[in-house]
Formats: structure tokens, C-alpha cells, sequence
């Protein structure tokens, strides 16, 4: 105790001239301090959609599924009728023509169906600012073609998604040389 008093005393503190005050100074730092709040602040809103999109797979996830819900009981329809349905209440997979995000439509040929999923929401702008993307169209089918092994019909299924969205009906996937292919501006899921 006896040292810490004799190092107090023998401190020497340097006596302090006084600040004067420049606004200048203040103005700049608060604008420093605010900028850097309204960057801190968008980048934890873009890291919070993206953790949102990444929870739930995008906004085109459930077309993705729908599609493969009815391509896979198109395949099974056909397996026990030897044709397509022609409307959903006949295919029976419980799926509404319309969500809140999708209108599905189907579409029968004689030796294919073809389903759409045509994109109901458009982003706004502030979403569109901080990256997401209007959801795209989707487009299915599933042809009837003939086994080169044996005489039975078999059916091959495609799944495509849109690069662009758009508010009309996607074309058709096609089939050539036995394999079936995306449209134009749409790739294979």
C-alpha cells in the first residue's frame, strides 16, 4: 500500500489543454457512423433472404415438385389405363389447379401429355433490390414411345424450368430421336 502511494505520487500527469469544439468534425464522424449503419443494415437484410430462400428452396420449389407429382402419376395412369388422363380429377393426385403462387394446366395429345406451371407472382421492387427473382414457368410431359427391346409402350418424362420468367403459357417439350427435350429458353430440371 506504502508503494502504490509513493508511485501515485511521484506520477507526474500532463495537465490537459482544453478541446475546442468543431462541428465539422462531429458532422463528419456522425455521417461516417450513419453510412455505416445503412450498409451494416441492407447487408444483414440480404443475409437474412438468403437464408430465407436457401430455408425454403425458392419460391419455385413447389412447381418443381408438382411436376414431378404428375409426371410420375401420368406414368402410373398409363401403366394401369394405356392412356393419359386428360384433367387432374382423373389423374387423382389430390393437386389443385391453382396455388397461391402457380396456375397448372394440363394439356393431352394422343401420345403425350404436357403440364404447365405458369407463375402467378411478380416481386416488387425492393424485393428485386435485394435479389430475388420473379419466379420462372414450368413445363412438363411425358411421351408414349415404343421399347426397341420388346413391343410394349414405354414413357419417358421431362422436366423443364424457364431462364426467364414470363406471364404466358411455356411451349411444349418435344421429343427427337426418342428423348425428350426443353423448349427454347427453358432448361432440364
Amino acid at each position: 500500500m506504502l508503494r502504490q502511494k509513493k508511485f501515485l505520487q511521484n506520477l507526474e500527469v500532463p495537465e490537459s489543454k482544453p478541446r475546442f469544439f468543431f462541428p465539422r468534425r462531429f458532422f463528419f464522424k456522425g455521417l461516417k457512423l450513419a453510412s455505416g449503419m445503412a450498409i451494416g443494415g441492407i447487408l444483414i437484410l440480404r443475409g437474412i433472404n438468403f437464408l430465407a430462400n436457401m430455408a425454403f428452396c425458392g419460391s419455385d420449389m413447389p412447381a418443381k415438385m408438382s411436376l414431378m407429382a404428375m409426371n410420375s402419376a401420368q406414368q402410373s395412369y398409363f401403366k394401369d389405363n394405356r392412356r393419359f388422363a386428360a384433367n387432374f380429377d382423373e389423374l387423382d393426385t389430390g393437386m389443385r389447379s391453382e396455388t397461391s403462387h402457380y396456375r397448372y394446366s394440363m394439356q393431352t395429345k394422343e401420345n403425350a401429355v404436357f403440364h404447365y406451371g405458369i407463375s402467378k407472382i411478380r416481386k416488387s421492387g425492393w424485393e428485386k433490390l435485394m435479389g430475388e427473382k420473379d419466379p420462372p414457368n414450368v413445363a412438363s410431359a411425358v411421351f408414349m414411345v415404343s421399347d426397341e427391346n420388346s413391343t410394349e409402350t414405354i414413357t419417358v418424362a421431362v422436366r423443364c424450368i424457364g431462364k426467364k420468367p414470363s406471364l404466358v403459357q411455356p411451349p411444349k417439350p418435344t421429343l427427337q430421336n426418342g428423348v425428350p427435350t426443353c423448349p427454347e429458353n427453358f432448361r432440364n430440371l
